[in-house]
């Protein structure tokens, strides 16, 4: 039997990862209504706004704190979706000319990866991001679909709730072709 993970063996690397998702929200700013943070940092923002007031934690890295109910973790990635409907081919060059000035490089797996040592806020310990980026031509936004196959599914509808417009912006759907700005992270999937 695999031993359990808990919030504490993510806390590193969890605060890495908002770090990260921070910069690139402030950097892509300008296309905030054409992104929709999914994945695992979706439940964390969704619930640390809407939960319950003293359900929830309002640090995610205060482990040790008196939490009242379940912890989220946040995540050890960040998933963004682009609306191929609002982003076109020359909007998404300027998304990634961005992404690289600010110090992101091209994953070699892949022209639709890209990678950054970002520093833990907490230890001051480098972890490595590398994920991908969708090309705008994917029309599956907010749609069923299989992860990998880049096919949306044939009774694909639009995602009921986007949430709120802002740079941190979060909402539900699935991704083809892992529709990520980073994506995961090696050694702890």
């Amino acid at each position: 039997m695999a031993k359990p993970r808990l919030a504490a063996d993510y806390d590193d690397i969890a605060a890495a990862s908002r770090s990260a998702l921070a910069e690139v929200m402030i950097t892509l700013g300008a296309y905030r209504d054409a992104l929709v943070l999914i994945g695992g940092w979706a439940p964390y923002l969704i619930l640390e706004r809407f939960g319950e007031p003293g359900g929830f934690q309002g640090d995610t890295f205060q482990v040790d704190a008196s939490q009242a109910g379940p912890v989220h973790v946040g995540s050890i990635d960040i998933d963004l979706v682009v609306d191929p409907d609002v982003v076109d081919a020359e909007h998404y060059a300027t998304i990634v000319e961005r992404l690289l000035e600010r110090g992101w490089a091209r994953a070699l797996e892949s022209r639709f990866q890209f990678q950054k040592e970002t520093l833990s806020p907490r230890s001051g310990r480098p972890h490595l991001r590398s994920g991908s980026t969708s090309s705008p031509r994917s029309r599956c936004l907010g749609r069923a679909a299989s992860v990998g196959t880049g096919r949306c599914s044939a009774t694909s509808k639009r995602a009921p709730w986007r949430g709120p417009r802002s740079p941190w912006a979060t909402g539900s759907g699935t991704r083809s072709r892992r529709h990520s700005l980073m994506g995961q992270w090696p050694g702890l999937q």
